[in-house]
């Protein structure tokens, strides 16, 4: 350790403006910092100067001072193999996911307020189960499940109170509509095929489930549907998966039939066709 010129490649390849060199010389401890742009400096140009190369790690040194006897070179830096800049990512905003117990119920009632920063903050809903105000997000007012994301988020123990109204059946004795049958979710080759069921229904709280089971038994598993306000069926978010359970196929929501409130009649549209994508997965 006894000399003033220091050449020394550094493994893993050091992060710019993270590099630190100290050495004692007289019983004192100077430092050497690199500045981001290559260049290693002291407080005091006297402690020593250097360069740094951060595509092959190689540095050259040259210290203000022989170095004490017995004394170490010590070098301290990170490698941006080992961390991820995320100063400029902006967070993922936090959501929390509900459940109203006493279903269905009427959306547009659903109505939120809590406490943030010692302020009343509120949100609504609409007929579709949007919610807006001082939180966003949504709700199926059929399960009654859903989520919001704060604006601000609310104090510390703060309660967040939920106020709507339940949708009760004209005849609470009448049995609830259900229907099962067969289609071929791939396509056709005769008409269109229909469902019929009740008319005069909420299209919104129409829920159908779809069991898969591929001829060749490719894919298997079910898939979920829900109807919109304006009568349209969509499927909703869910995977199929193969035989082997190695591959998995994503559905995202897509438009796959409509209800007519006058007949009661379901239409499918011509070709059944699931989008979405194909993944390969562990198994």
């Amino acid at each position: 350790n006894r000399a003033f010129n220091w050449v020394l490649t550094l493994l893993p390849i050091p992060a710019p403006g993270i590099i630190t060199i100290a050495y004692m010389a007289q019983g004192n401890w100077y430092t050497l910092q690199d500045d981001g742009a290559g260049i290693i400096t002291g407080s005091d140009p006297s402690f020593g100067s250097g360069t740094v190369d951060y595509t092959t790690g190689a540095t050259v040194v040259t210290l203000g001072a022989l170095p004490d006897a017995g004394s170490q070179i010590m070098y301290t830096w990170g490698s941006p193999i080992h961390f991820e800049q995320r100063t400029d990512t902006v967070p993922t905003a936090p959501r929390w996911q509900f459940a109203v117990t006493n279903l269905p119920i009427l959306p547009a009632t659903l109505t939120f307020s809590w406490l943030a920063g010692g302020v009343t903050n509120t949100a609504t809903t609409n007929s579709a189960g949007v919610i807006t105000g001082d939180a966003t997000g949504s709700v199926d007012p059929v399960t009654g499940i859903g989520w919001l994301i704060f604006a601000t988020l609310p104090d510390r123990g703060a309660q967040v109170t939920l106020n709507y109204e339940q949708v009760l059946p004209d005849d609470p004795g009448a049995p609830i509509e259900s229907h099962s049958g067969q289609i071929e979710i791939f396509g056709w080759n005769s008409s269109v095929p229909k469902l019929t069921i009740a008319a005069g229904l909420d299209p919104s709280t129409i829920r159908m489930t779809f069991p898969v089971k591929d001829v060749s038994s490719l894919y298997q598993g079910s898939f979920s549907a829900a109807g919109s306000a304006d009568g349209s069926i969509t499927t909703l978010p869910g995977h199929l998966l193969n035989a082997g359970g190695n591959y998995r196929y994503d559905i995202t929501p897509s438009v796959i039939g409509s209800y007519d409130s006058v007949t009661g009649d379901i239409t499918f549209t011509d070709r059944l066709v699931l989008e979405g994508n194909l993944y390969s997965q562990e198994v």
